[in-house]
């Protein structure tokens, strides 16, 4: 991490309007201090990661039009992605010629508990049921059950 966070913005970021929300801000933190590109998906409504460029693509109107507890939701699972490929290399070639949509059910699934894992590190306070509810059935149940156990 040799640049400082506004020169970072300024050259890894594509300009959108991050919401300034403090908890929104340390995912923002995060992805700098990971050495993270964070560019405007081209995916119709679709939010994901490039671990070949170490770059989030994201969904741009919903940075504007979504509630915070989906972009804090959405974005905590691409830096588990991020998390989970560093720790996990073999992720890269499972996932290098997939579509996006053909991602195996494990890798979507441990993202979303590395990403719960990091709200919490982070001291963001949304809830377990907060996190899930924007979750699509079946994952939802299956995440919610296993954060759910852990927080027992």
């Amino acid at each position: 991490m040799n640049l400082s966070k506004e020169q970072w913005l300024a050259t890894q970021t594509d300009p959108m309007d991050w919401p300034r929300n403090e908890y929104f801000q340390r995912l923002l933190d995060t992805a700098w201090q990971n050495n993270l590109a964070l560019r405007s998906s081209k995916i119709h409504e679709l939010w994901y990661y490039r671990p070949d460029s170490r770059t989030i693509f994201a969904w741009e109107p919903d940075l504007t039009r979504e509630p915070l507890a989906y972009l804090l939701t959405v974005f905590a699972h691409e830096l588990g992605h991020v998390r989970d490929f560093d720790r996990n290399p073999e992720f890269v070639a499972t996932t290098k010629n997939l579509h996006y949509s053909n991602v195996p059910w494990e890798i979507e699934y441990s993202a979303f508990l590395s990403g719960f894992q990091l709200l919490q590190e982070l001291a963001i306070p949304l809830s377990v049921e907060n996190y899930t509810f924007f979750i699509a059935p079946p994952m939802q149940q299956q995440v919610l059950t296993a954060l759910s156990t852990r927080s027992a």
